[in-house]
C-alpha cells in the first residue's frame, strides 16, 4: 500500500491562515512550508508556485463560503431575515476566530488584493 500525506492539506491550512492574519505578498514558500511543517519540496510537488496555491486557497475558501451562503439564503425565511442571519453568523464567526487568536483576521480575499 502506498505511503498516504497529508501535506498538501496543511500547506493550505498554513497558507490560509497566513493570508488572513497578513497578506499574500508578506509570505514566502518557506515561511509557508515552515508553518505547515513541511519541507519545501513538498510544497513544490503539490504546488508550481505561491500564485497556485493561492488560487488553490481562494478555491477552498470559496467553495466553504458558498455552500454557508448557499444554506443560509436558500431557507424559507423572508429575504430580509435570511441577510440578517448571514450578516449574523459571519459577526459570530468573526468573533469566534478573534477570541481563538485575539484578532480578527478580515476578509481572506481582500488579504489577497
Amino acid at each position: 500500500m502506498g505511503r498516504t500525506s497529508d501535506a498538501k492539506e496543511k500547506i493550505l491550512a498554513a497558507a490560509r491562515s497566513l493570508i488572513e492574519a497578513r497578506a499574500y505578498s508578506a509570505l514566502g514558500v518557506a515561511e509557508i512550508c515552515t508553518v505547515a511543517g513541511v519541507p519545501k519540496g513538498s510544497f513544490y510537488h503539490f504546488f508550481e508556485s505561491k500564485e497556485s496555491l493561492a488560487l488553490a486557497v481562494v478555491d477552498e475558501h470559496w467553495a466553504a463560503q458558498e455552500r454557508d451562503w448557499t444554506r443560509v439564503l436558500d431557507g424559507d425565511a423572508a429575504p430580509l431575515d435570511r441577510l440578517r442571519q448571514l450578516f449574523e453568523q459571519t459577526e459570530a464567526a468573526q468573533h469566534t476566530a478573534q477570541q481563538g487568536c485575539g484578532t480578527v483576521s478580515g476578509c481572506l480575499f481582500g488579504n489577497l488584493t
